[in-house]
């Protein structure tokens, strides 16, 4: 088995926890592909309860989450306001003004700002 393929169930097991954000009646708080994993939620508590599920099953699967390769990202109004840091089993996530997702940059201002000028297109 892909080293992956064990967290293809981890977006289905937050959607069944019903933390994280919806657009109308689709759940969008847990994106991912292979390995790379986005939480979004609204709340900071709402996002450690997510972190939280997310170590249980990677508890389940004998898998730990590398904190120093996680990081935090906050969005308007929050984006210049001091929030602590969240907990990713026993290591503290850093709060980030950006972050590369999928080759992607995000940037943290009072709106999200997105460069994908970065992006090759292939054929």
């Amino acid at each position: 088995m892909a080293p992956f393929r064990k967290f293809l169930d981890l977006p289905l097991v937050l959607e069944k926890s019903d933390l994280g954000c919806h657009i109308g009646s689709v759940y969008i708080g847990c994106i991912a592909y292979a390995d790379d994993i986005i939480l979004i939620s609204g709340s900071v508590t709402v996002l450690q309860k997510m972190l939280d599920i997310c170590v249980s099953y990677g508890n389940m699967l004998h898998t730990v989450f590398n904190a120093k390769k996680s990081c935090s990202f906050k969005v308007r109004p929050m984006h210049q306001s001091e929030v602590k840091n969240l907990i990713l089993g026993d290591n503290e996530i850093e709060w980030a003004t950006g972050l590369r997702y999928l080759g992607v940059l995000f940037t943290s201002a009072k709106v999200l700002t997105v460069d994908m000028s970065m992006q090759v297109l292939c054929g």
